[in-house]
C-alpha cells in the first residue's frame, strides 16, 4: 500500500488492528501514560513514532519497514535479562553459629539425667 509508507497517525481502531490487540488495551495504555496519543474530539490519534515506541517498550521489534534498526543485532542480544526471582528474605534459613545443648550428643558415661 502506497499510503501506508507516508502515513504518520492512526486512529485507536487502526492502531489496535495494526498491533493485533483489543482497542481497550490501547485505551488503557493511553490512560496509564504508557502510550502517547492526542484526543481530537471524541477520538484518539496516535503518531507512528509513539505507536512504535510503545510496541518496543512492550517487547516488540521494529514495527514499520522504514523504522531505523540497530546494525548487527538480528536477535535480542542487547536486551537486559530479567533478574531471577528469589524467595522472601524472611524465609531464608540462616546457618546457626551455635547449637543448643539439647541437640548435643550426650557425653560418654552421661545418661542425660541430672
Amino acid at each position: 500500500m502506497e499510503g501506508e509508507t507516508t502515513r504518520t497517525t492512526y486512529t485507536l481502531l487502526e492502531a489496535a488492528a495494526l498491533l493485533q490487540v483489543h482497542p481497550e488495551t490501547l485505551r488503557r495504555a493511553i490512560k496509564a501514560d504508557e502510550l502517547l496519543a492526542a484526543k481530537i474530539g471524541k477520538e484518539y490519534r496516535i503518531s507512528k513514532t509513539d505507536l512504535e515506541a510503545y510496541w518496543i517498550a512492550k517487547g516488540g521489534g521494529a514495527l514499520f519497514d522504514d523504522s531505523p534498526r540497530p546494525q548487527g543485532l538480528a536477535t535480542r542480544q542487547g536486551r537486559k535479562k530479567k533478574p531471577t526471582r528469589q524467595g522472601p528474605e524472611q524465609l531464608t534459613l540462616l546457618q546457626q553459629t551455635h547449637t543448643p545443648a539439647s541437640f548435643l550428643p550426650a557425653e560418654a558415661g552421661d545418661d542425660g539425667e541430672q
